[in-house]
């Protein structure tokens, strides 16, 4: 809600994210133990990887909105998996 308050259209978009640098595969894995599954993670090998790697930068976040991340990621897909369960249907 404070971003669509204060920031202006030319402002563009601003990333929001932590900084933390994390592969799929690891942040697949680290859900999947969270939520204690115990099948298998399928990959499609016949797709292509894309980038390995990737950080979202949200330095103009910082500089437009004095915002930073303030939750760890396993605090966040604690958070997201219990919010998750409580409101399926």
């Amino acid at each position: 809600m404070y971003a669509l308050q204060h920031l202006k259209s030319e402002d563009g978009p601003v990333n929001l994210g932590s900084g933390f640098e994390i592969s799929i595969k690891h942040l697949a894995l680290t859900i999947k133990a969270m939520v204690d599954y115990q099948g298998e993670i399928e990959w499609d090998h016949s797709m292509p990887n894309g980038q390995p790697n990737r950080v979202l930068s949200s330095a103009k976040a910082y500089k437009l909105l004095a915002w930073q991340s303030k939750i760890s990621l396993t605090d966040g897909l604690k958070e997201t998996i219990e919010w998750y369960l409580a409101n399926r249907h």
